[in-house]
């Protein structure tokens, strides 16, 4: 699904805007989970990695004296985060058994006191871990005691409707069993837990329209999966690789003429060369008409026009290796940009956006204090030339 950053920039996922911004999903997550806004969590380096705050803004040091603080372990307060628990809860909530070896007194409903709780349950009864389901689920300690655990498990829901079994109950508000203890573990009250409808994750395509999945959503396109997520990672927009067919050897097609053959193998036969140098001509850039009626010793043409009489000497005039031009037509480059675009051993000098020249691309990504890949990345994104240079990246450790 589709996300912006604090500067209103679009990308396809969170993951692609955390790598714009040259920071881990997870550095990204834990951030935000701590209060951070969107523009903190991208671009203040260093940040979380020295200073903590709890929900109450309180800075700390470290985890471990943010949770001795709130008298908690610091692996009990790490798995509560990842289990989606807010901030709050995870330093709150207390605690209801502790580790073996250190048990907590408790008392029941009528004031006996025990020496923890599965003492306690134990004494009434009843497994320690139903107690604590249905501590969970809303019941009164009374309730939890003494209500006799039987093979189906009854229970109760929040309006107090008693039920046979979880399951049961999870059916009359239609979610399954797997939600229901899902939502439980996050923290999550009794009444949420049953009446939060079970949202199926949405794929909107470029059009505004929402589907199920995103194989609907390629399904609805006539192109596979596979295709539209390499073509995402190579810096499509969404609607260019939800839209561009490829041309298939199975399936008809059209020449320059009008002229309706059954596939581009027909084609390249009936004008007479191999439908592999045709395919290579396509991708190449050529149009449809040069790539059918060229023969191969008639040279090449470039997009200004330029004849060449052979590929290699195309790419020489403008400065690149044969190599390099196939590998970027092969990834999907135009014409154009395969002919012009700087490569990376080039020690042609560019300039920024101040009219500073530099002898190497990687000299002026250096003198902004980012990185090529970084840089690379952004451009490609649709950043202009001052933003993808200016704008800070969170430091890495070496």
């Amino acid at each position: 699904m589709k996300v912006k950053d604090h500067l209103g920039n679009e990308y396809a996922g969170v993951w692609e805007m955390c790598y714009a911004y040259n920071i881990s999903y997870g550095a990204y997550r834990d951030r935000l989970t701590r209060g951070y806004s969107v523009q903190e969590a991208l671009e203040e380096p260093g940040k979380i990695n020295s200073v903590y705050y709890d929900h109450l803004g309180i800075e700390y040091n470290t985890i471990k004296d943010m949770c001795k603080v709130y008298k908690i372990n610091p692996g009990t307060f790490r798995e509560r985060l990842k289990r989606g628990w807010l901030l709050k809860d995870a330093l709150e909530t207390p605690i209801l058994v502790k580790l073996a070896g250190s048990p907590k007194k408790c008392k029941d409903h009528l004031g006996n006191e025990y020496e923890s709780t599965v003492a306690m349950c134990k004494a009434y009864g009843i497994n320690d871990s139903s107690y604590n389901t249905r501590i969970g689920s809303g019941w009164s300690v009374e309730e939890a005691l003494t209500t006799p655990v039987h093979a189906n498990n009854r229970c109760k829901d929040h309006l107090g409707n008693e039920f046979n079994s979880f399951i049961e109950m999870c059916k009359t508000y239609s979610i399954s069993f797997s939600c229901f203890k899902n939502r439980m573990q996050k923290g999550w009250s009794l009444e949420d837990i049953l009446t939060t409808p079970v949202q199926k994750d949405v794929c909107w395509d470029h059009l505004n329209i929402g589907y199920e999945s995103e194989r609907d959503m390629c399904k609805a396109y006539n192109v596979s999966v596979s295709a539209f997520r390499n073509r995402i990672k190579r810096g499509w927009s969404l609607e260019d690789a939800l839209t561009t067919q490829l041309n298939k050897v199975n399936k008809e097609c059209k020449d320059h003429l009008g002229n309706c053959y059954k596939s581009l193998s027909d084609m390249a036969r009936c004008y007479g060369i191999d439908v592999n140098i045709l395919r290579v001509r396509l991708k190449r850039g050529w149009s449809l008409e040069d790539a059918l009626t060229r023969q191969p010793n008639e040279g090449c043409t470039d997009h200004l026009g330029n004849h060449y009489e052979t590929l290699s000497d195309m790419v020489k005039a403008y400065g690149i290796d044969l190599a390099t031009f196939s590998a970027r037509i092969k990834r999907g480059w135009s014409l154009e940009d395969a002919l012009t675009k700087q490569s990376r051993q080039s020690n042609v000098g560019c300039t920024d956006h101040l009219s500073n020249h530099y002898e190497t691309l990687s000299d002026m990504v250096k003198a902004y204090g980012i990185s090529r890949k970084v840089f690379e990345s952004r451009i490609r994104l649709g950043w202009d030339l001052e933003k993808a240079l200016t704008t800070p990246v969170r430091n890495k450790k070496k």
